[in-house]
């Protein structure tokens, strides 16, 4: 008898046959145990390294994907809006009686615009859908191949009031917040002084007054918005992909959170160099009176350095917001490739070949 016989069972047509099938593994054994694609037994320090690697691995994503980089222009988009609604708020301060609120905080009485949350709620709003929609759009759910940015939207809208819900808290607590940091005198302090170390430059801005005061609100709103966002971020994949409440999405965030902190400590390594960088880059500018003996004539003279300063602190921030719409774009998609790979113990939801990946670059 051959060996062909013995693995068949013989020429007998009734006799079963043994087909040989490659093993499939979705990751690395060492990631993935017993327990479940959500638990992982890489090890604390390979998860931190794999969160290192997926952060890393989200921004150049951008880039790649022209349906990615479409959603970092609608996060600029925002983020100019935002910008253009400080400065309607400044121009028109003088008429802002009838939407002037005023709160008690301790011994201190605060007076609060009321048009400044309806502002928060606008752009935190287009914000979370954002958010929805490009989650959406990487996970793909059962889709064969990419999806569009229209699909992805059209399948977020099933999500409105949950996700608008969710805006509305984020803009109230967002709104208390900008009062507390700017108008109490602890906290104005602190900002003030901040202000002076890495944003003062002396005889630098040479716009109106009015843009570089709707530069700097919007920049304070836009840290509040950020810090509160990222704090709530988990939430919207349970809420679109999982169907989920605002309140269970948000308890499942936390779990979420638990279960796969790790990886989202690597995330937060990344993150938190590349600020360090911005830092560092912006004290550099706001200290330049120093590093240069304090030579004011360096930033009066037109020949010298005001266009040079101008073009130092507006380029800056210019840099800060094209940095700020790619990054909640990488954000989008580091949070729904961390989503997935707690579920399903791998970065995409659905299959994915060489082919696909190519068709997603060339989109």
């Amino acid at each position: 008898m051959t060996r062909t016989e013995q693995v068949t069972g013989g020429w007998c047509p009734n006799a079963p046959v043994i087909h040989a099938a490659p093993a499939v593994l979705p990751v690395a054994p060492g990631n993935l145990d017993a327990k479940g694609p959500g638990s992982r037994s890489g090890g604390t320090p390979g998860r931190i390294r794999e969160g290192i690697a997926l952060a890393a691995d989200a921004i150049p994503s951008v880039f790649k994907n022209r349906r990615l980089l479409a959603f970092a222009a609608l996060f600029g988009i925002v983020i100019l809006a935002l910008a253009a609604g400080e400065t309607y708020l400044i121009v028109t301060a003088g008429n802002a009686g009838p939407f002037l609120v005023s709160l008690q905080i301790g011994a201190e009485t605060l007076v609060l615009d009321s048009r400044l949350f309806l502002l928060q709620l606008v752009c935190l709003s287009a914000f979370t859908f954002l958010f929805a929609a490009l989650i959406r759009y990487r996970s793909r759910g059962n889709s064969p191949g990419p999806m569009t940015i229209r699909e992805s939207f059209a399948a977020t809208g099933t999500h409105t009031l949950t996700l608008e819900s969710l805006a509305v808290l984020m803009a109230l607590a967002g709104t208390l917040l900008f009062v507390v940091f700017t108008r109490t005198q602890f906290f104005g302090k602190i900002i003030s002084d901040i202000t002076m170390t890495v944003f003062y430059l002396p005889y630098a801005y040479y716009f109106p007054n009015l843009f570089g005061s709707a530069i700097w609100f919007s920049a304070q709103v836009m840290a509040i918005a950020a810090t509160e966002f990222l704090l709530v971020i988990g939430a919207v994949p349970f809420i679109v992909r999982e169907d989920a409440g605002l309140l269970p999405a948000l308890a499942a965030s936390f779990r979420f959170a638990k279960r796969m902190w790790p990886e989202i400590l690597g995330c937060v390594i990344v993150c938190g160099a590349i600020f360090l960088v911005i830092a560092l880059t912006a004290l550099t500018i706001g200290q330049s009176p120093l590093l240069v003996g304090h030579d004011y004539d360096f930033f009066l003279q037109i020949s010298r350095g005001k266009i040079l300063m101008m073009a130092a602190c507006y380029g800056f921030v210019a840099a800060c917001g094209v940095l700020m719409a790619t990054g909640l774009a990488a954000l989008g998609i580091a949070v729904a490739d961390l989503n997935s790979l707690e579920t399903t113990g791998q970065v995409r939801a659905g299959p994915k070949t060489k082919q696909d990946t190519a068709a997603e670059i060339s989109q």
